[in-house]
C-alpha cells in the first residue's frame, strides 16, 4: 500500500486513516474536511 500512496502523493504529505478504527468525533472531522486522493476500484477485486 505504501508504494501505491507514494505513487499518487507526489510532493504532498499523506495520512492514511482507517475510519472504522478511529473515534467517532475524529471520523466526523475527517469526513467533513478530508480529501480522498486515491480510492481502490472495488469492482476489480
Amino acid at each position: 500500500m505504501k508504494e501505491d500512496i507514494e505513487g499518487v502523493s507526489g510532493l504532498y504529505n499523506v495520512d492514511v486513516v482507517f475510519l472504522q478504527s478511529v473515534d467517532k468525533v475524529f471520523r466526523d472531522i475527517v469526513l467533513k474536511t478530508g480529501r480522498i486522493i486515491y480510492e481502490r476500484d472495488s469492482s476489480k477485486e
